[in-house]
């Protein structure tokens, strides 16, 4: 698996960056990276899509993978975060994780820089959210449970 996936584009001022960190059960690395390369697949034909970085955990210093995809806006985003398609993909990868995805929507124009993927919770302009595996009922990103 290649730790950059999707083509590289400049970002349009409106852009936003889903980070997801997910921890994958021993023994099921290699599963999750040939269903991590069929997603980036789906993805790459979604709306709004502009790119992704796939970086494998690095132990002891990170554990989880960590998933960096940027959209032309947060209605794209959010539109794949909400997606049957997405939805389907987390349900079927569901047994190999341990828990449920952290994942964070960071507005790609706010002051600073974008976050560190294991310090994505204490940058200013993220917003928070472990998406559920049925659709997001806000029209931005919650933290739920």
């Amino acid at each position: 698996m290649s730790v950059t996936d999707g083509a590289t584009a400049a970002a349009p001022k409106d852009s936003v960056t889903i980070v997801t960190q997910t921890r994958v059960r021993p023994g099921f690395t290699e599963a999750f990276a040939r269903w991590q390369d069929e997603t980036s697949g789906v993805i790459g034909a979604f709306p709004g899509f502009i790119d992704q970085k796939v970086i494998p955990p690095r132990p002891p210093a990170q554990d989880d993978w960590v998933i960096i995809q940027r959209f032309t806006g947060a209605e794209a985003a959010l539109a794949w975060l909400r997606s049957e398609q997405r939805l389907n993909r987390v349900n079927d990868i569901a047994p190999m994780l341990v828990g449920r995805d952290d994942v964070h929507l960071v507005n790609d124009a706010g002051a600073g820089v974008l976050p560190a993927p294991v310090s994505a919770h204490s940058v200013g302009p993220v917003t928070s959210s472990r998406v559920p595996r049925i659709p997001l009922r806000a029209t931005g990103a919650r933290r739920t449970g």
